[in-house]
């Protein structure tokens, strides 16, 4: 789902002025974009609960701790994608070319939610890269299959390692290859992950 937004911003007609962006964000395949990226969350939320359940036994206070880093991550996507696509998007742009209506607010209040939005990915990256380094090296290593979450995890916490210094340190090189690995890096994570899931429900129904 993450690769099908990246998708959409890359192959969107470019707006440059906020009331472009803003316009643009009421388009079907923005409202259906952002709608589906809101229930993947939900649904990430329980990949990630099976995760972190089968690594219990093995380590549960950082299982737990790794748990609940994601799960925050979750929670704050699924905050920002609501408000998102409930006010931005489906309330907003309706005001903003209604007659009469006050232009200049309409296009603060989008404005100050991008900043919010930025801020608050800090937490909300940091977050799950925690969880995910803890994963990375705490995963139950008893099975040879388990090194399928062990390489998801980390290639996820190097991704957010390198996203998280190139937004708030503003460093261009690193903002251009999180840019560049971002797609392929989503693929690969989540492939393993559901690699991992089938073989391990296989197992689970032939043991």
């Amino acid at each position: 789902m993450q690769g099908f937004q990246f998708y959409i911003f890359a192959t969107s007609p470019s707006a440059e002025t906020p009331a472009e962006r803003l316009i643009r964000e009421a388009t079907d395949i923005h409202l259906w974009r952002s709608f589906l990226l809101l229930v993947s969350f939900f649904l990430m939320i329980h990949v990630f609960l099976v995760i972190c359940s089968y690594n219990l036994n093995y380590n549960f206070t950082l299982t737990a701790c790794a748990f609940i880093g994601l799960f925050s991550f979750c929670f704050l996507e699924i905050l920002i994608r609501s408000v998102e696509l409930f006010y931005i998007q489906r309330s907003l742009p309706g005001a903003f070319v209604s007659k009469g209506s006050d232009k200049e607010n309409i296009l603060m209040q989008y404005t100050l939610f991008q900043s919010v939005q930025y801020a608050l990915y800090f937490p909300l990256m940091l977050t799950q890269a925690i969880g995910s380094t803890i994963l990375a090296f705490k995963f139950s290593n008893r099975r040879k299959i388990n090194i399928l979450i062990n390489i998801a995890f980390g290639i996820n916490a190097i991704r957010l390692g390198i996203r998280l210094l190139g937004m708030y340190l503003e460093i261009d090189l690193l903002n251009r290859w999180s840019f560049n690995i971002y797609l392929p890096a989503i693929i690969t994570i989540f492939g393993l992950m559901i690699a991992w899931l089938l073989r391990v429900k296989e197992e689970s129904f032939n043991p």
